[in-house]
């Protein structure tokens, strides 16, 4: 039997027209229309065309050929060129399949991840408002207040975006309650509120989360009377005109840090200065072992009944410090420094620093 050629071609030029008016079609369904019955409807001619193409591409292709007696050789190339296009089609169906998988993953997690930072936000707005909140008696809820400051802690650990936000809060939170007045210095001395020990917690551990971004101790004019610093890095902070008396400061560091005119008076101080500015300080009755005061600007700074133990002054200025003793520069170590005329007589061994 005879194979039709030419009936071949007819029939491969009817699939191409179909494939043609079809194709169009599908992308207009799927993408545009986005309905279910569209969808399945693109399904469907997305397998038709595909049975065509397996079906009548082999008999377009063997139409150019003439096989006058072998059929069997026929249908058997046939088949064979059938199966070489399922297995191309169902490859790229495979390919299909795996980029649709990895798609539809990248849309769970981008999911996933806007609905994280949505909480966040949210937590992260509850915790301000419960930061001002007051009880029915209009006093402080000092519980809620704390809860809030550890949400805010937890918040910047989980998303570093909001890492600013929340040190830049805790250090307004400090000015905003509690503020020093230099104006009424006779005030007692009480112990440091709860709520603003915990943000000076906070903000320590913060700072060793390792971020690109350093915690800002903005906290100027403030009443940290009593605080526990002990083996906080406050490196270029802002305490200036603050109120530390009776805190304890062992193994604080206050490099690069702007210190002016602040009270130290009867601390406890094993703290390094390095580059710090502390010009009319106060450490009246303070106790310094330890502590490191290195190129530091101390222009009146006042050291009356301080107490001395190992301290170190190296490239500094201390010609205009108030109350500095004999006794107190015997127990330090003094290196390059411009000392007072009032203790130019005290023998103190001021050496080459080393």
């Amino acid at each position: 039997m005879k194979i039709p050629w030419m009936q071949h071609r007819k029939d491969f030029l009817k699939t191409a027209r179909y494939i043609i008016l079809m194709m169009p079609i599908i992308p207009l369904a799927w993408l545009i229309l986005e309905k279910p019955f569209a969808r399945g409807y693109s399904l469907v001619a997305i397998m038709v065309n595909l049975s065509a193409v397996i079906w009548l591409f082999p008999k377009w292709q063997l139409s150019q050929y003439k096989f006058k007696k072998d059929q069997f050789k026929y249908a058997e190339l046939e088949n064979s060129y059938r199966k070489t296009i399922s297995q191309l089609i169902g490859g790229m169906l495979l390919l299909s399949g795996l980029y649709a998988t990895l798609h539809t993953i990248n849309l769970s997690q981008e999911s996933l991840q806007l609905s994280r930072d949505t909480q966040i936000g949210d937590r992260f707005s509850r915790a301000i408002q419960n930061l001002s909140m007051r009880n029915a008696n209009g006093d402080i809820s000092m519980e809620l207040r704390i809860s809030s400051i550890l949400s805010l802690e937890q918040i910047a650990k989980e998303n570093e975006q909001y890492f600013l936000q929340v040190t830049q809060l805790l250090s307004t939170y400090i000015r905003e309650n509690a503020h020093w007045d230099d104006s009424h210095p006779s005030i007692a001395p009480r112990e440091l509120r709860a709520d603003i020990q915990l943000v000076l917690f906070v903000l320590t551990r913060l700072s060793h989360l390792g971020y690109k971004y350093a915690v800002a101790y903005d906290i100027p004019e403030s009443d940290l009377r009593k605080a526990f610093l002990a083996g906080h890095n406050i490196n270029h902070g802002n305490l200036s005109y603050s109120n530390l008396g009776g805190s304890n400061l062992n193994k604080t560091q206050f490099v690069y840090s702007n210190l002016s005119h602040v009270n130290f008076e009867s601390a406890h101080l094993d703290t390094d200065f390095t580059y710090g500015n502390l010009n009319d300080a106060n450490f009246t009755g303070a106790y310094l072992s330890g502590t490191s005061f290195s190129v530091t600007f101390m222009e009146g700074v006042n050291f009356t009944d301080a107490t001395f133990d190992q301290v170190k002054f190296i490239h500094c200025d201390l010609t205009k410090v108030v109350g500095l003793t004999c006794k107190q520069l015997s127990s330090s170590r003094i290196c390059e420094t411009s000392l007072p005329e009032y203790v130019q007589n005290c023998g103190i061994e001021n050496s080459i620093c080393k």
